[in-house]
This record gives structure tokens, sequence and C-alpha cells, in this order.
């Protein structure tokens, strides 16, 4: 039994970098086409938006929504305000990393 839940382990393991990996990749794709995709629950929610993306991979809603709030947690991804002062907006994009 324990080499099962070693197995299990992995493959769950596996299955979030792999939706971690699809997150940032559709990020960074969505924002270099100029779109804006939100972390609140709306039209734009990110993790609704990229399961339906054909470039998700078949990583699904929940996966995604799993994989943004571990990147949000890890500090890889952030909300910013866009748009002008009379109609403010958030979205997500990817931190960058500083030179030291």
């Amino acid at each position: 039994m324990p080499a099962a839940i070693g197995e299990n382990s992995f493959a769950a393991q596996a299955s979030q970098s792999k939706a971690e990996r699809v997150f940032m990749s559709m990020l960074r794709a969505y924002h270099d086409e100029g779109r804006f995709i939100s972390a609140s629950p709306s039209a734009n929610f990110a993790p609704a938006v990229f399961a339906k993306d054909s470039r998700s991979e078949g990583v699904t809603k929940r996966g995604l929504n799993d994989a943004m709030n571990a990147l949000f947690a890890a500090n890889c991804i952030k909300m910013v305000e866009h748009g002008p002062a009379s109609k403010r907006r958030t979205c997500i994009v990817i931190v960058e990393a500083t030179a030291e």
C-alpha cells in the first residue's frame, strides 16, 4: 500500500507542476496578445478562460485554479491595475525576476 500512496503523491505533484507550467505559458501568451485575465470569477476568470483554450493541454479549470493559487502563494504572479482612472481594472501579471 505505501508504494501506491507514493505513486499517487508523485502523480499529483506531476499534475500540479504541469498545471503551473501551462498556466504560466498561457498567461504569457494572453499578455502578448493584449488580453487581460482576472483572478476573480468573471468572464475573464483565468482558470475558466484557459481551460477552454486549445493550448491548455487538457488541464482542467480546477487544476488551473489550484495552479493559480499556488503561483500567487509563491509570488510568481500578482494582480496589477490598468486602464484609465475612471475605469480601473485589475489583471494577473507575471512577477519579473529582479537582479540583485
